[in-house]
Parts: C-alpha cells; structure tokens; sequence
C-alpha cells in the first residue's frame, strides 16, 4: 500500500556472567502506518452495506436486489499480524562433570505483545499478547560424537493465539476461524 511507514528499534544483546554461564536475545519494537486505503475486511462491526439492482434476466419486470460490502477506509491503521513489542531471553549453562562429560542448560523465554489480526484494526479481535517458555539439557560424553538432549517446549502450556480471521455472515452474528496456534 503506498505511503504506507513502518518504523522500529531492534536491540540484540550478550553477556556472560561467568565461563560457562550467559545470557541472550534481543528486543524489538515495531510500529507502523497504513497508507491512504480502503477495504472490505470481514467481521467489521461498522461495515457498510449497498445494494445492487439488477433485472431478472428471465423475467424482465423484475429486480433482484444483492447486498454487499462496501469499502471502509482503513488510512492510519497499523499493519496486520504486527505486534509492537516482542522480546527474547535464552539463558546457557555449561557445567563440566568430573569424568570430562558435560551437560548443557538452555532456558528460553520468549514474548509476543498484543496484534491485530486484519487491517481494520477491529479492538474487539485483537490478539492478545503470550509468553511461551522453552528448556532443554544435553548431555555429551568426554571425547563422544554424540549426544543426549532432553528438551521441553511451552513448559508452561500457554497457548498463543498467532492468528484468526473473523468472518461475517452478511448482517448476521460474526464468527470467528482459528487458522494456526502456537502451543
């Protein structure tokens, strides 16, 4: 969509507290502005409606009458499937064992902030914001091409909404389609 702005700041960062102990991930924050636009966006609760005419072809004094949806202009709106602020941290831990094996610590926290999941910026289907947390250990004996990891993701089973399409049904009670979670 022309003159449409998107602006941010990104923040990646590292640091080791010790050796064998560090920390990493990044920030970033994203916003945006959608150009001079109009559309049809299904489930609007301030759709507009028109009507069309048309003759009957089989029946010459007749009108049909067809309703649809009429653009709204959605200028200004933020972009769709864009939170503004996500955010990562994944904790390592390396700890050697005294037969020269090691193990190996990961614990990662990620964040997804609040979005819209259309272009109309509907408040009522905003996605909210989730956090997911993922752990993992791996073991890897002295002098060994192989390794065991053990591993569990979302260890807090939160599920995070990625993404819905609202749908209307012409007037009538708007529904929801739940196209792909994030467990």
């Amino acid at each position: 969509i022309d003159d449409t702005d998107v602006w941010g700041l990104e923040v990646q960062y590292a640091y080791a507290f010790t050796e064998n102990t560090s920390v990493m991930g990044f920030y970033a924050y994203t916003d945006s502005e959608i150009g001079q636009h109009a559309d049809q966006v299904d489930g609007d609760p301030d759709a507009i409606w028109g009507f069309w005419d048309r003759a009957d072809p089989t029946d010459p004094t007749s009108t049909l009458s067809t309703i649809y949806q009429l653009p709204n202009d959605q200028t200004g709106n933020q972009l769709p499937s864009s939170p503004e602020h996500k955010f990562a941290a994944t904790l390592i831990h390396n700890m050697g064992l005294s037969n020269g094996s090691s193990l190996d610590f990961i614990a990662t926290w990620a964040y997804n902030g609040s979005m819209y999941p259309s272009i109309a910026n509907i408040e009522r289907f905003k996605v909210p914001s989730y956090n997911r947390v993922d752990m993992s250990v791996t073991f890897t004996p002295e002098a060994s091409n192989w390794s065991a990891m053990l591993y569990v993701n979302n260890v807090f089973d939160e599920i995070g909404l990625n993404e819905f399409r609202a749908a209307s049904g012409f007037g009538s009670q708007t529904y929801l389609c739940l196209l792909y979670t994030s467990p």
